[in-house]
């Protein structure tokens, strides 16, 4: 029997916790009960390296244990997510069910809340941008809010229906019912900061991953077999210069612009974005060890910062002869136009390029992109040399 005043949030999650402690932390004062929805999808457990994928890393338990008072776990695989969100919702105790993310901070109106508790709604909705830094949001070009369902009164929306209600792609063969617009509440009781792309690489780099994988499975064309890439750990350490890993971050259809939100809750995502910037800095430092990449696919260098264009360098050197480099910079600026996209000269020299890249200026984000075919195998080295 559900609790009629009780509020649960449910979270569906597998080895994500770079910006957990700050998720949970905003729902902390509001949600009686936190149901985890922990595992893996089936067919991405053979690429687990033999770990139990039922069971996300322990750093996501560290971030769960200050609320193990309301937490409830449910550990197992999945077929898809939409099992997963439904197993969430119906393991729920309270009558007003959240579905929450790891990658979300809630800053939450009250008393939109209570009005929702006590109206004839049924789901009641948040604004959730995507954030590019602490004080400028992805907006669209018509200013419009970027809404979605995340509070649901279980009494009349029941697990499957309301998937409807979320920003998800649902397999064909899944029957949600019909989504009906009378019952949304339109006006958001929470402005929730979407931080999709502030992950580091501890954690980036196994979305990274799974979008790979996922590109293979529905039949795209990879330079590396499933098996290969079952089989290589150096796949995933090419995984470091993906776009979800270093940028650029699509701003196609959006422009920037300040969030309402005040300098105290602006304060709250410092860290978070500090945490995001340093990673990125320690991954241009350490191209100077080498790495691995995937031969002739696109490989991306944050170069927002000065120091973090001065640890990246200009000059890099493959595994084999450079046959061809194609470059450009992509910067987010904080006016109009919103984005630049920009070629740059590419210098070969054997196994050497030498990048001529533009004078650094101030920007939201910047990157550098470099698709290098080099003579070689699937699998080549690269690093940055001074």
């Amino acid at each position: 029997m559900q609790d009629s005043n009780k509020i649960s949030g449910y979270l569906s999650i597998f080895d994500d916790w770079d910006i957990l402690p700050e998720a949970l932390a905003s729902i902390d004062e509001w949600v009686d009960e936190i149901v985890v929805v922990d595992g893996a999808y089936d067919w991405i457990t053979p690429f687990l390296e033999g770990r139990d994928g039922k069971r996300s890393r322990d750093e996501v338990y560290d971030a769960l244990s200050p609320y193990s008072s309301k937490v409830k776990l449910i550990n197992q695989t999945w077929t898809d997510e939409a099992q997963k969100r439904c197993a969430g919702f119906d393991a729920c105790s309270g009558r007003y069910i959240l579905r929450h993310d790891a990658d979300e901070v809630f800053f939450v109106d009250h008393q939109a809340i209570e009005r929702f508790l006590n109206s004839s709604k049924a789901v009641s909705q948040i604004d959730m941008p995507v954030f590019v830094t602490p004080d400028r949001v992805r907006c669209l070009l018509d200013n419009g809010p970027q809404c979605q369902g995340a509070l649901f009164d279980s009494k009349h929306i029941d697990s499957k229906n309301h998937l409807n209600y979320l920003w998800l792609v649902l397999p064909k063969e899944i029957s949600v019912g019909q989504k009906y617009d009378n019952l949304i509440d339109p006006e958001p009781f929470a402005f929730v900061p979407h931080l999709t792309s502030w992950r580091t690489p501890a954690t980036s780099t196994s979305r990274a991953l799974f979008y790979s994988m996922l590109y293979v499975r529905n039949g795209g064309q990879f330079p590396l077999s499933e098996i290969e890439l079952q089989q290589s750990g150096s796949f995933r350490e090419s995984l470091l210069g993906n776009s979800i890993v270093a940028g650029p971050l699509d701003m196609g259809g959006f422009k920037p612009i300040a969030p309402p939100l005040s300098d105290t809750q602006i304060d709250v995502l410092r860290p978070i974005f500090s945490r995001y910037m340093q990673s990125l800095a320690s991954l241009n430092r350490n191209l100077g060890e080498g790495r691995m990449i995937v031969n002739g696919q696109r490989y991306s260098i944050d170069m927002t910062s000065a120091d973090a264009s001065s640890l990246a360098g200009n000059r890099f050197r493959y595994g084999g002869d450079v046959l061809s480099c194609d470059a450009f910079i992509s910067t987010i600026y904080d006016g109009s136009p919103a984005v630049n996209v920009e070629p740059v000269f590419v210098h070969v020299s054997g196994d050497i390029i030498a990048v001529e890249l533009p004078p650094f200026v101030q920007n939201l984000q910047r990157t550098l992109t470099l698709t290098t075919r080099c003579e070689g195998p699937s699998m080549i080295s690269m690093q940055t040399i001074f």
